[in-house]
């Protein structure tokens, strides 16, 4: 017995990571878990591939192909390869956020990971920060990696066709990776956000689902009605009126208006919605910290 009893336990008396550094920790298990299995971020990751190499047979082969996008107005396929590629990446960024994002933190609350989380010295931040940039990531992989790839052989074809026109499209990096930034939060943020409020996973994509696809449709359909910008609250609405200023193209790839909504009023919307989601996170994160399960200072 005195054997066994001195092989008991013993206090970790090895190096231990910084306080500043834990979060990284959180982000690449984040990152981790989301490529665990097939469904869950490498499908959409493989959308987005095929999505690509769509926009360069746009660019590349069908040039010179024109396309009626409605109100009179006529642009080549090359031209619509970024609306497209954009329009397209959003839809697969919503899909993610169904099988990872809204259900990432509430399963944690679900298994009572925080127990562990923070009787480690975890604090609320380091976890809020963890989640935030390892799915961040993963969802600018999509949103700004696909568009910037797909800006950069836009320019090299303009360039490879007429050197004097590659400066002014040059300008397409910074407004792709804006666009891409913006995109990226909303997609990040929101998801997150409602994964937190609601304990329950399926209860949290689904109210998530809910807040997208029928919370967005009405406010689009009410504020049309009433003259009123409410569009702004529908994300994919606002997003894709953000991507139609940066990229001066007023009509999508279906003949739908995107610029009917101010671009300010698409910003704050996407921007409030952001923060609202971030504080939801962190009150959340704070009150599990309170509730016995050990906590940082």
């Amino acid at each position: 017995m005195s054997e066994i009893h001195d092989l008991g336990y013993k206090r970790y008396a090895g190096v231990r990571q910084e306080a500043s550094q834990r979060w990284r920790v959180i982000m690449r298990n984040t990152i981790a878990h989301g490529w665990q299995t097939f469904f869950r971020y490498k499908a959409w990751l493989g959308a987005a591939v095929i999505v690509t190499a769509i926009a360069a047979v746009f660019i590349f082969i069908a040039t010179s192909k024109t396309w009626h996008v409605g109100r009179g107005i006529q642009t080549t396929f090359a031209d619509m390869a970024l609306p497209f590629a954009f329009d397209l990446f959003t839809k697969i960024a919503f899909v993610l956020s169904l099988r990872l994002g809204a259900t990432i933190i509430a399963q944690d609350f679900a298994s009572g990971a925080f127990v562990f989380y923070f009787a480690r010295s975890t604090r609320p931040i380091d976890y809020l920060l963890g989640k935030l940039t390892g799915y961040f990531l993963l969802v600018g992989v999509i949103l700004i990696g696909g568009p910037l790839l797909i800006a950069l052989m836009r320019i090299g074809f303009t360039g490879y066709n007429d050197v004097s026109e590659l400066v002014p499209q040059l300008w397409l990096i910074p407004k792709v990776l804006a666009v891409g930034v913006v995109g990226t939060l909303a997609y990040t943020a929101v998801p997150l956000g409602f994964s937190a409020m609601i304990a329950n996973p399926r209860y949290s994509l689904g109210v998530w689902a809910g807040w997208y696809v029928i919370a967005g449709f009405m406010a689009t359909a009410i504020g049309h009605v009433m003259n009123l910008p409410l569009g702004a609250l529908d994300i994919g609405h606002a997003f894709h009126s953000v991507s139609a200023y940066a990229l001066g193209n007023p009509i999508g790839i279906f003949g739908q208006p995107l610029d009917d909504l101010p671009l300010s009023a698409c910003l704050i919307s996407l921007g409030v919605q952001s923060a609202l989601a971030i504080g939801a996170i962190m009150v959340q994160l704070r009150h599990a910290q309170r509730s016995g399960v050990g906590g940082a200072t």
